[in-house]
């Protein structure tokens, strides 16, 4: 067989997708804003390579902080402010969903099915509709039947420790590896009394599953550039660092060591879409935050995204890193299926599980 010039020269991914075997990228996220902070800009590459990027997103974030004095007031008048807040989110998250150019996004179970947990140890761990207090289960079950209704080949959740140990990221990590393998059982109903994979669906393997990932140097550059003043959160780190304490007698509490990372995107191209859906989010960012002032820095490196290999087997490594979630997987011919999956509206509706 004799390929067009011009495929010759596209990425293996753009490749196999316009062999007519389309790929397709799931990201599993815990709350609305968490798709674009960690892997925004890796979403926006491959939308634009015309691979379709789905979203699965476990909450509404009806307990996130408020950083906008808009979204605040909003709050502060609402009969209920968390549902408030919750309702608020996912509009930012449409909006946000657009910029990157997403194809379909859902919330698990439903939007409002499981809550906000809050960060750990706050009461709102116990609230029975918080995720964390959620049947692990069904919570499985329902993403399972998305992976099956999807067939991605590749997965995008968090570590083990939710990159910075919030209970949802945590429980997001765990349940999306055991849909990953009930996804590939064949037959027979779901744990929870259900069908498991979603009616007539054929079980999936996922290929690859990747946990995004900030490996502890760029942490630490981000901390110095950043300084100990201000809203960010790196004040400790930038603050021990500049005492002259030694790197390696530095906890940090998120991140994972420099060795973990396997995979590096660099999606310095579609930063500014990773900025615009940020703005989307404007309850979670205000417009002075740290965020933006990264975003703003003149090497775009916010735009480059770091994951680590969970399940799979890595491709070809560049400079030590695979730099293409997608490299080694070989599409498969099922272009027929088409997910039915949450289509973006064109217009906002009154209600229903979708935006």
């Amino acid at each position: 067989m004799t390929l067009p010039l011009d495929l010759l020269d596209m990425p293996f991914a753009r490749l196999g997708d316009r062999l007519g075997n389309p790929l397709r990228l799931l990201m599993v996220h815990a709350h609305p804003d968490d798709e674009t902070t960690t892997t925004g800009a890796t979403a926006a590459l491959y939308a634009a390579e015309t691979i379709d990027v789905y979203l699965v997103t476990c909450t509404r974030g009806e307990r996130g902080e408020i950083l906008d004095p808009e979204a605040q007031r909003v709050v502060d008048d609402a009969a209920d402010g968390e549902q408030a807040l919750g309702e608020l989110r996912v509009r930012e998250l449409a909006g946000a969903v657009t910029m990157l150019g997403i194809k379909g996004s859902r919330f698990l179970g439903g939007a409002g099915r499981w809550w906000d947990s809050g960060m750990a140890g706050e009461e709102s761990n116990t609230d029975p509709r918080s995720l964390v207090a959620g049947d692990f289960q069904e919570q499985v079950d329902a993403l399972a039947a998305a992976i099956r209704e999807i067939r991605p080949q590749v997965l995008v959740t968090y570590d083990s420790r939710g990159g910075y140990g919030h209970p949802d990221h945590i429980r997001a990590h765990q349940l999306s590896l055991a849909a990953v393998d009930r996804a590939a059982e064949t037959g027979g109903e779901s744990e929870s009394g259900g069908e498991g994979g979603g009616e007539g669906a054929e079980a999936w393997s996922v290929a690859k599953v990747y946990a995004a990932v900030v490996p502890f140097s760029i942490l630490r550059s981000v901390a110095r550039r950043l300084g100990s003043n201000g809203d960010s959160p790196f004040a400790p780190l930038a603050e021990a660092l500049a005492n002259g304490v030694p790197e390696d007698l530095i906890e940090i509490p998120y991140g994972v060591p420099d060795h973990l990372v396997t995979a590096q995107i660099d999606a310095r191209d579609w930063l500014d879409a990773k900025t615009a859906a940020m703005r989307s989010h404007r309850s979670q960012m205000a417009a002075d935050s740290w965020f933006f002032k990264l975003a703003a820095s003149s090497d775009g490196g916010f735009g480059i995204e770091h994951f680590q290999l969970l399940r799979g087997t890595a491709g070809p490594l560049d400079d030590g890193f695979e730099a293409d979630l997608f490299a080694g997987v070989r599409a498969v011919d099922d272009s027929d299926c088409e997910p039915d999956f949450g289509w973006l509206p064109e217009e906002e509706p009154a209600g229903g599980e979708l935006f």
